[in-house]
């Protein structure tokens, strides 16, 4: 069981943040080594474990969009003053187009929960949808990390008409082997986003969506979850680490070279996943 909440851990800490799809390689990885398929809690308390992840390397960043997105709205609402480009300006805008970015995923999740079927989403958990999503989402990201080369390294050269276009993309990300940081990592480089700009824009704007769906995953209850809440914590706290080093990682990687090695990577796991599902 420790040895499961363990690697189930690990699994979330790696994939979660590369564009390679973490709920498939979840399924897959529990499917294979014929471990327990986890529930909801488990799967929460994980998603939040990343979550803090962010939280801790982009501690400058969530800081200084929280207080200086707050003291901006304050100031206009009772001075009607705006503030000029600068650092401060920088995270007031950021805080703006992560707003933007969040409302449209939100409304569209709402809608998509409300009204299609349950078994829409039990129908899109299986080997060959997920391979198919795999591929043609990677080939999509290769497509725009080639064609678009870049022009966007600053935060004031996104409009919120961008930022609302990549976050509706998240929406996509529902489909197991879409990748929610591939999709928005994808939009961001059709938009001429630079890749350094392209993950970090991408990974600010998954926090507020993957905290609040992680806290609601908790405070919902522990379901038919095979893992306790022993279990939990330990995969939380596995994928927390991991998640954390392999931020950095990539940040690191994509300074240097493409988004290549990850288009392989899902053709060639997507490719597998399709013939298997025929077996």
């Amino acid at each position: 069981m420790v040895l499961e909440a363990v690697l189930l851990g690990i699994v979330q800490g790696i994939t979660e943040f590369l564009p390679i799809s973490s709920t498939a390689h979840m399924y897959i990885l529990a499917k294979l080594l014929n471990l327990h398929v986890p529930g909801r809690f488990f799967l929460s308390s994980v998603q939040l474990g990343t979550s803090f992840a962010l939280i801790l390397y982009f501690f400058k960043d969530v800081k200084g969009i929280i207080s200086e997105t707050s003291r901006s709205i304050y100031s206009f609402i009772q001075f009607g003053i705006r503030q000029k480009q600068g650092k401060r300006n920088e995270y007031t805008r950021l805080g703006l187009l992560l707003v933007t970015g969040t409302i449209p995923v939100v409304l569209l999740g709402f809608l998509l929960v409300r009204f299609v079927p349950d078994g829409f989403f039990s129908a899109a958990r299986n080997l060959f949808t997920m391979g198919v999503a795999l591929i043609v989402f990677g080939l999509l990201l290769g497509f725009a990390d080639a064609l678009f080369r870049r022009k966007k390294g600053n935060i004031f050269q996104i409009t919120f008409i961008e930022s609302v276009l990549i976050g509706a993309a998240q929406v996509f990300a529902i489909i197991p082997g879409v990748s929610r940081s591939g999709i928005t990592i994808t939009t961001a480089r059709f938009l001429n986003f630079d890749r350094q700009l392209a993950v970090r824009f991408s990974f600010l704007l998954s926090l507020p969506v993957t905290f609040i769906g992680g806290m609601y995953g908790l405070v919902a209850g522990p379901d038919t979850d095979y893992y306790s809440l022993g279990y939990s914590l330990i995969g939380a706290i596995v994928s927390f680490v991991v998640g954390l080093l392999v931020v950095s990682a990539l940040l690191r990687i994509i300074s240097k070279t493409t988004f290549v090695l990850f288009v392989y990577y899902r053709v060639l796991f997507g490719l597998f996943l399709v013939i298997v599902s025929f077996f």
